[in-house]
C-alpha cells in the first residue's frame, strides 16, 4: 500500500502555516517532589509486574495513563489516587497510596493552571484547549470561568445535541474551548487557529490529530500550537528529544502519517519502558535519541516518497475541470 499526504496538493490547495512553540512550566518544590515520589511509585508496580510475570498490554496502559495523569494536572492525578485507594485491598498499599494523596492534596500552587491563565489572556482570538482527562477539563473550565474568561467545553460523553450546542456558542461569544480528544473526533473548528495542548500524548499521531481539528482545508489563518510541559517531566524530555529536533510539529498536513504509518501506538508503550527501566534522565535521554535517529531515518525515507509521488503526478493536470 502506498501512503501520500496532503502535502502533495499544496500546489492545488493553499494550506497555512503552522507555528509550534513550547511552553515549559518551572514546578514549584512541592510539585517537582509529588512528581518524584509517584513516578517512583509507579516504576515500584512496573517492576512487581515484572517480577511477578503479570505484564500484559492493559497493566502496561494503566500505569502510563496514571504517569500522563500525573503531568496532566493536580485534579487528574487526585482523581487518580483516589481511585487506587478505593480499589486496592492491600494495607501497604493503602499507606502508601494515603500519602501521596495528602501530599497531593497539600500542594496548592499550580504553576502549570496559572502560566495557562497567562497564555489565554495574550490572546484576543479564540483558543482550542485540548487535553486527554475529563478532570483536568473540568478543573481548566472551572478555573478560566473564575477569571473572567468565557469558556465551554467538549467532551465525548456528552450527546450530539450538546456538542452541537458547545461549537455554536464557542463560535458565537466564546473564548475559549476546552476539549477531549474523544469529544474532537470529526469535528473541524476552522474558524480557531490558536491551540493549546494542555497535556501531550506520547504519541505524535494523537498531536497530529489534534492539531487538525484546525489547521486543515478550510482554514484561512495561519495556526499557533502551544505545548505546555513541566520541566523534568516525561514530556519534557519527549518534546525537546523527539518533537523540537526532529521539528515534527512544523510537517505539513498528512506528512506524521506517512513518515510512522501505524507504528505511532508503539511509542507510547516504548517511551514508557525506557523511562520505567532506566536510573538516569541521561539514560532515559540517550534511549529517547535511539528512537529519534530512527524517526528520522523514517522521515527521510518518506521525504524520498513525497519527492517521488511528486514527479510521477507533476505531469497530470489535477486542477477543478473546467465547464465549457
Amino acid at each position: 500500500m502506498i501512503r501520500t499526504s496532503k502535502r502533495e496538493t499544496e500546489d492545488y490547495l493553499k494550506f497555512t502555516k503552522r507555528f509550534p512553540e513550547t511552553i515549559r512550566i518551572k514546578p514549584s518544590q512541592g510539585e517537582r517532589k509529588l512528581y518524584h515520589n509517584i513516578t517512583r511509585y509507579i516504576r515500584g508496580k512496573y517492576f512487581e509486574a515484572i517480577r511477578n510475570e503479570v505484564v500484559d498490554e492493559l497493566h502496561i496502559f494503566s500505569l502510563i495513563m496514571f504517569q500522563r495523569q500525573l503531568a496532566s494536572s493536580s485534579a487528574a492525578v487526585i482523581k487518580a489516587l483516589q481511585n487506587k485507594l478505593h480499589s486496592t485491598s492491600s494495607p501497604v498499599e493503602t499507606i502508601e497510596l494515603s500519602k501521596l494523596l495528602n501530599d497531593a492534596l497539600s500542594v496548592k500552587h499550580d504553576s502549570k493552571l496559572l502560566q495557562l491563565i497567562e497564555t489565554v489572556r495574550r490572546f484576543d482570538s479564540k483558543i482550542l484547549i485540548f487535553t486527554t482527562f475529563l478532570e483536568t477539563q473540568r478543573q481548566l473550565a472551572r478555573t478560566l470561568r473564575e477569571h473572567g474568561i468565557e469558556t465551554y467545553t467538549f467532551s465525548g460523553d456528552m450527546n450530539n445535541q450538546k456538542k452541537e450546542e458547545a461549537i455554536s456558542r464557542f463560535r458565537e461569544d466564546g473564548k475559549v474551548l476546552v476539549c477531549t480528544e474523544a469529544g474532537s473526533e470529526g469535528r473541524n473548528l476552522q474558524f480557531c487557529n490558536v491551540l493549546v495542548n494542555y497535556d501531550l500524548p506520547w504519541n505524535p499521531m494523537r498531536i497530529e490529530q489534534r492539531i487538525g481539528r484546525i489547521h486543515r482545508i478550510g482554514q484561512e489563518k495561519d495556526v499557533y500550537i502551544y505545548n505546555f510541559v513541566t520541566e523534568d517531566t516525561v514530556e519534557d524530555y519527549i518534546v525537546e528529544v523527539l518533537y523540537d529536533k526532529i521539528r515534527l510539529f512544523e510537517l505539513a498536513i498528512g506528512d506524521l502519517e506517512l513518515i510512522l504509518g501505524d507504528e505511532g501506538e508503539n511509542y507510547e508503550k516504548r517511551i514508557f519502558r525506557d523511562y520505567m527501566e532506566t536510573v538516569s534522565y541521561d539514560d532515559f535521554e540517550n534511549r529517547l535519541g535511539i528512537l529519534q535517529e530512527e524517526t528520522v531515518k523514517k522521515k527521510n525515507i518518506a521525504e524520498e516518497v513525497r519527492e517521488f509521488h511528486k514527479r510521477v503526478f507533476e505531469n497530470f493536470d489535477l486542477s477543478p475541470l473546467k465547464t465549457v
